[in-house]
């Protein structure tokens, strides 16, 4: 199962996604997207720790959550 980040879920307004089999992987190609397409000089750690928190399972992504339908007594 591939894991992904989108720069969307960074709150960055571009629809990259970074999709690799690795968590590692997937800070590899999201460092270099950063670098190249947005101008960061440097990846620095937090980056790397606020980016890892928002890597998922592509499954999770593509699975729309239910939502529990509530009823509401008429008087």
């Amino acid at each position: 199962m591939a894991k992904v980040l989108r720069c969307k879920d960074v709150g960055v307004d571009c629809d990259f996604v970074a999709r690799a089999a690795t968590e590692g992987e997937v800070l590899k190609i999201a460092a270099q997207h950063a670098k190249t397409d947005h101008g960061i000089d440097e990846v620095t750690q937090e980056y790397v720790t606020a980016w890892r928190k928002l890597i998922r399972n592509e499954e999770q992504r593509l699975k729309p959550q239910k939502r529990k339908r509530t009823e509401k007594k008429r008087r």
